[in-house]
């Protein structure tokens, strides 16, 4: 590998409960699910951050040699106040725990990262036409056009998840392709996380290696 100057060590991190954890190394590179643990909480059961687990995981790496690279998302439309308070705090265990390890600390957008590996991961999806239409428009459309207009949004809807969905199967092939004596840890729908931390280490590890 390159000789990374200031780094010994790379962390990528997609930061949910599902999500994955990568450690990379000047010579080696080891891949992990976020630690969780499952709590009972009335008659359901709810994961949470094992935070002693994730911290117990990346202290060996302690200190300013290490930069943890964390994906940076946000709420989105249409979620529930509860799930952005979780979302927050979340976001907080991770850096509380950065701060404590003394590691340097950069965030990374989704369509950042995801640039590295657009031919792989992203399959262009175009907006209809009429979709460009101003709200002011839409409201003087013909009933028909309306119905035209709401049918080519919600078919656009279904085709964007779709492609969202297979972006985190591509992102599982690539990673395995990446690295293939890795590639028993990317086989399930559930390991998307795992692999989407790894191509996130892996994009930094390049751009150290660009200078």
């Amino acid at each position: 590998m390159a000789n990374w100057q200031t780094y010994t060590t790379i962390i990528g991190i997609d930061p949910g409960i599902g999500g994955g954890i990568t450690i990379l190394t000047e010579d080696s590179v080891s891949v992990h699910y976020v630690p969780h643990i499952t709590e009972k909480r009335g008659k359901t059961n709810k994961k949470n951050y094992d935070k002693r687990a994730m911290a117990d995981l990346l202290r060996p790496h302690a200190g300013p040699n290490t930069v943890a690279v964390l994906e940076q998302v946000h709420a989105m439309r249409g979620q529930g106040v509860t799930s952005m308070l979780n979302f927050g705090r979340g976001f907080g265990i991770w850096e509380g725990i950065f701060a404590g390890l003394e590691f340097d600390v950069e965030l990374v957008t989704p369509q950042t990262w995801k640039k590295q590996w657009a031919d792989e991961l992203m399959a262009k999806v175009v907006k209809p036409e009429i979709l460009k239409t101003k709200t002011a428009e839409y409201n003087r459309l013909s009933p028909k056009k309306r119905l035209e207009y709401d049918e080519a949004e919600k078919e656009w809807q279904q085709e964007k998840k779709k492609a969202k969905e297979n972006a985190k199967d591509a992102a599982r092939t690539l990673a395995a392709k990446l690295y293939p004596d890795l590639s028993d840890h990317f086989k399930l729908k559930k390991d998307d996380g795992k692999a989407e931390s790894l191509l996130i280490a892996e994009r930094k590890r390049l751009e150290i290696a660009d200078g």
